[in-house]
């Protein structure tokens, strides 16, 4: 399948371009469904999900009490990448990921994250989110830590070491302390078990426009 990207004025178009780093073992492109384009993992949902005209064509939308639930065990591994693009309306505590393995939260304006069963403490984000489309591509391996927003890294930090725990993921969770979303949208959302490079960080971005399985 060809790349694609969103250009300025709301028209996709097929674009020759660096390829979509290979390895991925899920995708999701939330186009009016939560089908995994890659592997096979379809995405729980409740009540309140919706999808909206977004990033790339269609994405996912929460409701403040909505959220997507990932049931298989999650085996994060020592090293992988999470790469989603977001759109916050304010930053207001928004939950971006929460379970077993890692809670990666919006808190006030920064980002908070922790793997879990290796991190003592939270890595927090150098500068303040902000709201509109955000690419965040989050990295660990080991115990390195490194969380991008737009091809800049905010996050660059040492964890802990030892093996995330297997279990459900959360998407935009609820019910808990910091943890709601409310008109927040994700879309194109990605998974590989293994560190992306910075290139491979860049060419994702692509300056904005995005580049999409």
């Amino acid at each position: 399948m060809g790349n694609f990207r969103l250009r300025d004025i709301g028209i996709l178009s097929q674009t020759q371009g660096e390829a979509f780093p290979s390895g991925a073992t899920h995708y999701w492109r939330f186009e009016d469904n939560y089908a995994d384009a890659i592997g096979a993992v379809t995405l729980a949902n409740t009540a309140g999900m919706s999808f909206d005209t977004v990033k790339n064509l269609r994405g996912s939308k929460y409701n403040g009490t909505s959220y997507m639930t990932y049931n298989t065990n999650c085996n994060f591994g020592t090293a992988g990448s999470f790469s989603y693009w977001i759109k916050l309306i304010n930053n207001n505590n928004q939950q971006c990921f929460k379970g077993n393995s890692m809670d990666m939260q919006i808190y006030g304006t920064k980002f908070y994250w922790k793997m879990l069963n290796m991190d003592s403490s939270w890595s927090i984000s150098a500068n303040a989110v902000g709201t509109g489309w955000k690419h965040i591509v989050m990295i660990w391996n080991g115990a390195s830590r490194k969380l991008y927003k737009n091809n800049v890294i905010e996050i660059n930090t040492t964890g802990g070491s030892g093996t995330p725990v297997n279990g459900t993921l959360q998407i935009g969770t609820t019910g808990g302390f910091y943890c709601y979303t409310n008109g927040t949208i994700l879309d194109e959302m990605s998974w590989w078990n293994r560190a992306l490079t910075a290139t491979e960080v860049a060419n994702l971005y692509n300056s904005g426009s995005g580049l999409f399985y």
